[in-house]
């Protein structure tokens, strides 16, 4: 028999984060930190027009995460709601909390685990 865990990560944050629909709104910043592939680390920051890693940002990031926890908030199960909710990524700024869920949204992810 077999018992493994299913598990997703995200290589590059960018190219996900390029790929998530934009609603018009205010400017948020994200933090992502990936202690394996540095270019996911770093700060992106959300305008009208997409996401634009910004690598000088001077204040703290609206919302961190980990890259475990941006990969679950990307692939939407947990949502990034759900994910706030239980405490698992720091929010410094609650007024942006609406619009990151409306960006990444609860999904229902199915994996075959046997191929």
């Amino acid at each position: 028999t077999r018992n493994a865990q299913v598990m997703w990560r995200v290589l590059n944050v960018g190219s996900v984060l390029s790929k998530m629909p934009m609603f018009d709104g205010g400017s948020v910043s994200l933090s992502v930190s990936d202690p394996e592939i540095s270019s996911n680390s770093g700060t992106w920051v959300l305008k009208d027009a997409g996401f634009e890693f910004s690598p000088g940002i001077a204040s703290k990031p609206d919302v961190s995460a980990s890259i475990g926890h941006f990969t679950q908030m990307a692939l939407g199960q947990p949502s990034f709601l759900e994910l706030v909710e239980q405490e698992r990524i720091s929010v410094q700024n609650p007024n942006v909390v609406s619009r990151l869920s409306e960006i990444f949204k609860a999904r229902t992810v199915c994996h075959a685990d046997w191929y």
